[in-house]
């Protein structure tokens, strides 16, 4: 960016954040290069987000429900081999670490309904090298109710469904692509952990992580979806000269897997939204895939609207218990246990998603989705 235009970004930035304006602020979010640094970061974030001075104190002064919480052997084990990739200096890694255990457990300790899964952490570590822990515990119950509620369930069964639907925005805007993947048997999970960490588990460089949570924060739920269909759209040519080599689907699960280490994330969040334009989330099949009512993709409105309605819990408790009735929490297990046979309808193959470290991987033995 050149000299006059970062400039003129900052000015947009700063005019935004003096005078409040949350339609300017989300516009610069999504545009541009986003809101460029940690000085414009820690307010923007926590004003798209609905965090007031006021909120910010009454949740650090909020007190725990219980004195523990089911995964905290979990949560102590990915923080302390948490920062690693950010190269950081030993004494600033072990008060990151410590930030991030307490982040967690304090969260959990509060909300015990949640199910913590591994890369969680991952996003929380991004929050935590963005904004003081003063705005982290805030901004991280926030976006645990209104954009990462789904992945807090016992079950995958809301992940394995917005998972879909990547497939689902591939197949409405380049159906060319969709056949061949489809021809291939290539199934959705080689998005999953982009899709659970905002890429913060895939990317390493934290100013395209933090470019990219600019662009979800201010955009619809949604948009995490999106972003991972376009990656792979914007990779198409090469994706089809993989399967015309007769290259199996498993080689190209793990060219797939990769695709976030080499993005042009301005490139990327430019062609997303304009994927977001042709295909809105209305034109999508949610009803088909089941997608609960209170899923964060059903948010109406701008993010900011959405944020102001601080029954985050309330919604969270609907759509447990919208699960529930469903007849889907047959087992209680968590990200990332063995998924077992009758988890899901008309599953005929047991899947593992086994954590390595903090690597996540999906493997393609998982129940087959059609769209027809």
């Amino acid at each position: 960016m050149k000299k006059k235009e970062l400039k003129k970004r900052k000015d947009d930035v700063k005019v935004a954040l003096i005078n409040s304006d949350l339609d300017d602020l989300s516009q610069c979010g999504r545009t541009g290069h986003g809101f460029l640094m940690k000085s414009f970061r820690k307010p923007a974030w926590t004003l798209l987000c609905g965090i007031s001075p006021r909120d910010r104190m009454e949740c650090l002064a909020k007190s725990a429900v219980q004195s523990s919480y089911a995964d905290q052997v979990q949560v102590l084990l990915d923080s302390e081999r948490s920062f690693f990739q950010y190269r950081l200096n030993p004494i600033l890694l072990r008060k990151y670490r410590s930030q991030l255990i307490k982040l967690l457990s304090t969260l959990f300790k509060r909300y015990p309904e949640l199910c913590y899964y591994q890369g969680l952490h991952d996003i929380a570590q991004i929050v935590l090298l963005t904004v003081p822990y003063s705005h982290a515990l805030p901004l991280m119950e926030y976006l645990m109710f209104h954009r990462l509620r789904d992945f807090m369930l016992p079950t995958l069964d809301a992940t394995i469904k917005q998972l879909h639907l990547v497939l689902e925005i591939i197949r409405y805007r380049d159906f060319t692509l969709y056949e061949y993947l489809k021809k291939a048997d290539v199934q959705c999970y080689f998005a999953l952990s982009w899709l659970i960490t905002w890429f913060a588990h895939d990317i390493s460089d934290i100013s395209v992580v933090g470019r990219l949570f600019d662009f979800f924060i201010s955009s619809h739920p949604s948009a995490v979806v999106y972003t991972c269909a376009q990656i792979v759209i914007d990779d198409r040519k090469k994706i089809i000269d993989l399967l015309l080599d007769n290259n199996g689907a498993d080689i190209l699960h793990t060219y797939l897997c990769k695709l976030p280490s080499k993005v042009h994330v301005e490139q990327l969040i430019q062609n997303t939204c304009a994927t977001m334009s042709s295909v809105d989330i209305t034109s999508l099949p949610l009803d088909k895939l089941n997608i609960s009512r209170f899923s964060s993709l059903r948010n109406q409105g701008q993010p900011w609207e959405y944020s102001l309605d601080k029954n985050g819990i309330v919604v969270f408790r609907l759509l447990r218990a919208d699960h529930h009735d469903n007849g889907i929490f047959k087992q209680d297990w968590k990200l990332p246990l063995f998924l077992h046979e009758n988890i899901f309808t008309g599953c005929n193959m047991i899947t593992a998603i086994t954590v390595i470290g903090v690597g996540i991987v999906a493997s393609q033995l998982m129940p087959k989705f059609s769209a027809n």
